[in-house]
């Protein structure tokens, strides 16, 4: 029989997980390991007996120490971990959990108790990190875990400050716009167009650092737009407002997100109330200049590095540090004259700088085939990584739907994400952005997949 799940554990941290206590009650398969090795991987069927009619009886737990955390030999008083599994009636899916005793990690304390939300079929995910250099007595304090802090950069900033951005990894909302269907053309749908769960404020605070967005005018207003030409004519939909998005960055930055690093990268421009059949429909310089005045609305965008020739090479400390914030505005698209958007000194003093100051690799799969994705976006991060010195990566975790549901089949492919990159990782040679659709709230999954990565796949500041 097929596994109902599977628990994907990763132990991103120099210590082994020994597994104190197994249990299980009408379970056909729960063979979780004795040890879970250092920065290792691994997927732990869940699989109940299907002809049993009492489901609400089936369960299973494992309890794993640490016991390098400790400086005593009394086991009961290790740091420790219990995941479980439950089941429950009809129409009602089964509970699954991890339980913290003796152990705290950032934003979790001890006694904690994190739901690992059911997917059936699929990956339920948990992560526990520490920096590779992390001696047992300062350890304890620096653990990262599945669910960790809102504002996890400050959380973090001792261990990534040094580092300039291409040595670090940032979540990113592909699409990031596009959470809403606010009219369109062509053969568009909410289903085919509509990319993300959350708005802007919503991924912020599920972790998201990096957001691509695409502007299009729209019944005179500045939106995020979905768009592509095909048949004759355009095919896409608008989301939303750029007035609200500035809102919702400058609300989080200055409140539970204070702090933090964000980037937009803003991509195409189109003009959808003149753009009707015309493929080579573009922003023209003047509409930009207005669009990117809206954005001098962000209150936090980062000044003085403007005449930067790298941004990516500048550490993380010039951007933010002792509860500053910083925005940064990345124009990476022509204009209707066929020129690059022209960036002045005023505004690159600003914090709005071109792609020409921001190097970086981003090429899509184009394939609606999870597999084939992955074998791709792994190849080219292989390829175009080789050393931490090489530009930054942004790895396009996406797949190209043209008729189907973006937002189920992101939902899908995001739940493969830890379990198809954790074990090809190797110093200097991971993404710098993960970019996705269907950006997830679950305890912050990929915000603490990044922090694992920042911690163990760079060198400490």
């Amino acid at each position: 029989m097929k596994p109902t799940a599977f628990l994907h554990l990763i132990n991103a941290t120099p210590w082994t997980f020994q597994q104190s206590h197994r249990h299980s009650y009408q379970m056909l398969s729960w063979t979780p390991p004795c040890t879970i090795p250092p920065f290792t991987s691994l997927r732990i069927p869940l699989t109940p007996r299907p002809e049993l009619s009492h489901t609400a009886d089936d369960g299973a737990e494992v309890v794993y120490t640490i016991p390098a955390l400790s400086n005593t030999s009394a086991s009961a008083t290790w740091p420790s971990f219990e995941l479980s599994y439950h089941g429950t009636r009809a129409l009602t899916s089964p509970s699954v959990k991890v339980r913290f005793t003796n152990l705290a990690t950032l934003g979790n304390a001890n006694g904690t108790e994190l739901a690992l939300p059911w997917h059936s079929g699929e990956n339920l995910q948990f992560l526990l990190a520490a920096p590779k250099d992390a001696a047992a007595a300062d350890g304890v304090g620096r653990l990262v875990s599945s669910n960790p802090p809102v504002a996890w950069m400050r959380a973090t900033y001792d261990a990534i400050s040094c580092r300039p951005l291409r040595a670090l990894c940032l979540p990113g909302a592909h699409d990031a716009g596009m959470s809403s269907f606010s009219g369109g053309s062509g053969l568009a749908t909410p289903p085919n167009t509509v990319t993300q769960t959350l708005d802007l404020a919503g991924q912020l605070r599920a972790g998201a650092r990096w957001f691509d967005l695409r502007p299009v005018i729209a019944g005179g207003a500045w939106r995020a737009g979905h768009y592509s030409f095909g048949l004759t004519t355009w095919h896409g939909g608008n989301g939303q407002r750029f007035d609200e998005m500035v809102g919702q960055i400058n609300g989080f930055l200055s409140g539970e997100g204070r702090g933090e690093l964000v980037v937009l990268r803003l991509q195409q421009g189109f003009n959808t109330d003149t753009f009707r059949g015309d493929k080579g429909n573009r922003l023209t310089q003047v509409e930009w200049r207005k669009l990117l005045e809206v954005l001098v609305g962000i209150k936090d965008l980062v000044v003085g590095v403007g005449k930067e020739a790298d941004m990516t090479k500048v550490p993380l400390s010039r951007f933010i540090g002792g509860g500053r914030s910083g925005v940064i505005v990345v124009v990476d698209s022509k204009a209707s004259d066929g020129q690059r958007v022209v960036v002045d000194a005023a505004l690159r003093d600003k914090g709005v700088v071109t792609i020409d100051q921001f190097p970086l690799y981003d090429s899509y799969a184009n394939t609606r085939e999870t597999d084939t994705m992955v074998e791709n976006q792994l190849t080219k991060m292989k390829a175009q990584r080789v050393d931490a010195g090489s530009r930054m990566f942004l790895l396009s975790w996406t797949l190209t739907q043209l008729a189907g549901n973006i937002v189920d089949a992101a939902e899908e492919v995001n739940r493969v994400l830890g379990e198809k990159l954790w074990p090809v990782l190797q110093m200097g040679r991971g993404p710098n952005i993960i970019a996705v659709d269907a950006f997830p709230a679950e305890n912050r999954e990929v915000a603490a997949l990044c922090m694992a990565i920042n911690y163990n796949f760079a060198e400490p500041c």
